[in-house]
């Protein structure tokens, strides 16, 4: 059968240009891949000057994007591909993106959906790795500050964002935090690919998303980000509300598809074999 088209909803501080080694890998096993820089990503919208970006700047300088806005970009490009190339589409989401692809992810272009109607193309399914998964009515930083169950009162955060004037954050240490178990020189190279993030205030909007949608989730191992415990918490709030998700352990970090790429695109095309079965 033709493979679905893949949509790639990036994290925060993230470029389309950090995940090239994993579009590549999922375009050699014959899949179209899509990956638009997303607007609270996205230097020009975050910073006066995006050549010299300065993000202690005073606050209200910049309408700062919103994740509505994101969600916007995608859905966009949801429509075009099924609506009008009657594309049937799996949406991988990778952090801040487990905000983003369900809100886009709305009834009338969904696969089972459409196909009731007589229409072609839809959502099959969305694949997160590592993803903040949001559920109805909260926002992806009221989802981040949760603790998973277990978790002592007293036991600290850890802290790998810079909060600036703008109340914008970045990583400035990215290797450490996000790149730790990929080449140095490589790691360095995608320090220096990160933007910035407004706080991602936005609520979620689509009440019954995971009643309807399959969902798959790669578990990374040795995150420093968001916690197995945590990555674990999420896929339990998705599966309270009736779905079981595929779970795929991965032994890697937050960007587990740089360090294990093969694996992750193995897990995305076992979990789109049991889709298409």
């Amino acid at each position: 059968m033709p493979k679905p088209t893949i949509v790639i909803v990036h994290g925060s501080y993230h470029t389309p240009y950090i995940y090239a080694p994993f579009i590549t890998l999922l375009q050699n096993a014959g899949y179209v891949v899509h990956c638009p820089q997303l607007p609270t990503a996205d230097l020009k919208y975050l910073v006066p000057d995006p050549s010299h970006p300065d993000f202690d700047y005073k606050p209200g300088t910049l309408q700062q994007p919103t994740q509505a806005e994101d969600a916007a970009v995608i859905q966009s490009l949801l429509k075009t591909l099924i609506d009008y190339q009657k594309k049937e589409v799996l949406l991988i989401a990778h952090s801040s993106g487990g905000w983003t692809a369900p809100e886009s992810s709305v009834l009338s272009l969904q696969k089972a959906a459409r196909s009731k109607d007589d229409k072609q193309g839809g959502i099959i399914g969305l694949f997160c790795i590592a993803a903040i998964l949001a559920m109805p009515g909260s926002s992806t930083t009221s989802n981040f500050g949760r603790k998973p169950p277990g978790t002592r009162d007293d036991e600290e955060v850890a802290v790998w964002f810079k909060l600036h004037k703008s109340n914008c954050t970045t990583v400035p240490e990215g290797v450490r935090w996000l790149f730790h178990d990929v080449p140095e020189e490589e790691a360095q190279r995608y320090q220096r690919m990160l933007t910035g993030c407004p706080f991602l205030m936005s609520e979620m909007t689509n009440a019954d998303v995971y009643e309807r949608l399959p969902v798959a989730y790669a578990v990374t191992l040795r995150d420093r980000v968001l916690s197995v415990e945590y990555q674990e918490m999420v896929i339990k709030d998705v599966e309270e509300r009736g779905t079981k998700v595929e779970r795929y352990d991965v032994e890697g970090g937050h960007e587990a598809f740089l360090s294990q790429t093969q694996r992750c695109v193995d897990a995305v095309e076992d979990f789109v074999r049991k889709l298409l079965a």
